[in-house]
């Protein structure tokens, strides 16, 4: 099965190359990343989360996760970050793609504008404790009972996969580093 990791608003990062390398141990991963042709490093989230905005955006972002995504030919698993989540959510309620397989998606936010999606292939949401600007709680009761989406509201916080990431956790990282690397 090939892994496919979207990214959040970081991009590809070592500290994803190195996740990607831990959940993929026979190497076979792609990472997709908003900034496909540009080579971007950000020193803290604000910036990275202004430019994502002002250059990219979610349906810019969609779209280099769909265009990649046509030349897959086998069994696939996405796995996104935050916008990567969103996009990921997206695709799989767009695309009824019988090479995907499931979607792990960690504090995609943005997909509560999108809660009418329905996805087609199972999609495991990990929600983070809280947000600043909604209520989980709310969220999380809009979009519970879809088919094919389990929802898991965790004790950490938005950011908690990414060692860039303020909200980063170790113990979090290792737990959902076990999960994803289980088929």
């Amino acid at each position: 099965m090939k892994y496919i990791i979207v990214s959040d608003i970081f991009g590809i990062t070592p500290a994803l190359e190195l996740l990607a390398q831990s959940i993929c141990t026979k190497g076979d991963f792609a990472l997709v990343t908003p900034y496909q042709k540009e080579s971007v490093q950000f020193s803290n989230e604000a910036d990275a989360y202004e430019y994502f905005c002002e250059h990219v955006g979610i349906d810019k972002y969609y779209q280099q996760l769909y265009e990649y995504i046509l030349s897959i030919n086998k069994p696939f698993r996405l796995i996104g970050f935050s916008v990567g989540a969103a996009v990921c959510w997206q695709y799989s309620a767009k695309n009824n793609s019988s090479y995907l397989k499931r979607s792990d998606l960690f504090y995609g936010s943005q997909i509560r504008n999108m809660q009418t999606l329905e996805p087609f292939n199972p999609v495991n949401l990990i929600m983070p404790k809280s947000e600043p600007h909604f209520s989980i709680n709310e969220h999380i009761q809009k979009i519970k009972g879809k088919k094919h989406v389990k929802i898991e509201k965790c004790e950490y916080l938005h950011g908690f996969m990414n060692k860039l990431s303020k909200n980063f956790n170790l113990q979090a990282y290792q737990h959902y580093l076990n999960f994803l690397s289980n088929e």
